[in-house]
């Protein structure tokens, strides 16, 4: 009633509390959901390139593929060397990013902190371990479908041609 009798009032403008509140929620909702977007395309193009790099380095070693295949290795242990160093260099990047994210929240964390402003914020180290997971879990998975084919190959057809 006290809406519709001030909407009749010339230069009044009423707004419910209840309207105003969605709507700042609604603008919130969409600013915190940016971070998110970002992550997760970074994690994207990150696998992108670590699958990228794992098969240049595969196709750049068939020649090693096939000469080791001549003299007698299997295809298995071919194929589990190649995943034992693309799991190492895997571990090894997770470390380098994982760990320089770590250290410069740790900077962060204590410059709030001495600030006054950290409000007793903890370093999330299961987040950091499942990243580092996820960062040998891609370079295998871009490993397996690389060096399967390579390790394959018949050592006659790669050594003809190279």
């Amino acid at each position: 009633q006290l809406r519709s009798a001030l909407s009749g009032v010339m230069g009044v403008f009423m707004l419910e509390a209840k309207v105003l509140n969605a709507f700042v929620v609604g603008i919130l909702g969409r600013i915190t959901a940016f971070p998110v977007l970002v992550a997760a395309l970074s994690l994207i193009v990150g696998g992108v390139v670590i699958a990228n790099s794992v098969a240049l380095s595969t196709i750049e070693r068939r020649k090693e593929i096939a000469v080791m295949k001549t003299v007698g290795v299997h295809r298995e242990r071919v194929l589990g060397m190649l995943l034992l160093e693309n799991g190492i260099m895997g571990f090894i990047g997770g470390l380098l990013g994982v760990g320089l994210g770590l250290f410069g929240l740790s900077l962060s964390l204590a410059s709030l902190n001495s600030a006054g402003g950290g409000g007793g914020a903890v370093i999330p180290y299961g987040t950091a371990l499942l990243l580092m997971v996820l960062c040998v879990l891609i370079a295998l998975v871009a490993a397996v479908t690389t060096a399967w084919g390579a390790s394959g190959e018949k050592p006659l057809n790669v050594l003809r041609y190279e």
